[in-house]
């Protein structure tokens, strides 16, 4: 049903759902995920909103596809580093997106992140390849 469905109310209806039944059923993080990573039918500021509100601390992933998709890469760095996930924002610019590291980098300086932090990620990188998107 959501995979064929084009109004953003109803998906974003589905989103809220599998985050408030995830606590329960650990299978519903995965569906949240796989609509974030994949549909083009839902209004991004207002899921990535609710997915900031919801503070998926243990599984961001909804979180990290809708804003690596919809350009809200400041606003992710700024949730992990202020979550304390310095691990998935390792992850994310080594594996999932290297070509946003300036604008992690940069949001990582805005927000006072420590010199050793930032120096050992860049060290850590590989250069982006370009692979058409």
């Amino acid at each position: 049903f959501v995979s064929e469905c084009k109004e953003s109310d109803l998906v974003f209806k589905c989103i809220e759902a599998g985050v408030k039944c995830s606590t329960s059923v650990p299978q519903a993080i995965k569906f949240v995920t796989q609509i974030c990573r994949v549909h083009d039918h839902y209004d991004p500021k207002q899921v990535k909103e609710f997915l900031l509100d919801a503070n998926l601390k243990k599984d961001p992933r909804p979180l990290i596809y809708v804003c690596d998709r919809f350009g809200y890469v400041d606003e992710l760095t700024e949730y992990m580093w202020k979550n304390k996930l310095e691990q998935l924002i390792q992850a994310y610019v080594q594996r999932m997106n290297p070509k946003s590291t300036p604008m992690v980098v940069g949001t990582l300086l805005h927000l006072n992140a420590p010199e050793d932090f930032i120096q050992n990620l860049l060290e850590t990188m590989r250069p982006p390849t370009d692979e058409p998107e």
